[in-house]
């Protein structure tokens, strides 16, 4: 499943021939970026989609949480945690749905691995920078069926 999401972001990157170019994929000591990019379904909206894969295998669960670079003005940032079960590699953070976003502009997301799930015991952070880019002539379509303002 996680693969195909990740083949989904892929091509949607490669599908929407971005004037800005798609940030590189980052490597921490724990994680390395697999896919980044913005599901859009009719029923949940525009939100990040985003995968990863620790470096290693862990024997215990690994809590992670992932905040997301908000698009409206002035607000929090958005949260996701996920928790990646022992002996697993592949994880995916999805954000709440957005209702706002700019075009041609990259966002940031930092995740935080903890190894509890209380979240007072953390171990590793990761940042990805993510792009939104859609052709101008697609964004009223966009914003029509998915239920987004873009910038």
């Amino acid at each position: 499943m996680c693969r195909r999401i990740a083949l989904l972001i892929a091509l949607l990157l490669v599908a929407v021939g971005c004037s800005v170019g798609p940030p590189r994929p980052n490597r921490s000591e724990f994680v390395i970026s697999t896919g980044a990019g913005f599901l859009m379904t009719p029923d949940r909206g525009v939100m990040y989609g985003m995968n990863f894969e620790l470096r290693r295998v862990m024997d215990k669960p690994v809590y992670v949480v992932a905040r997301f670079e908000n698009p409206e003005a002035s607000s929090p940032p958005l949260r996701s945690d996920v928790t990646v079960e022992a002996g697993t590699l592949e994880f995916l953070v999805q954000s709440p749905r957005l209702t706002a976003i700019t075009n041609n502009r990259r966002y940031m997301v930092d995740l935080t691995l903890y190894w509890d799930d209380a979240h007072t015991h953390a171990f590793a952070t990761h940042r990805q920078e993510v792009l939104f880019s859609m052709p101008q002539e697609e964004l009223w379509r966009i914003e029509k069926a998915y239920g987004i303002h873009i910038l």
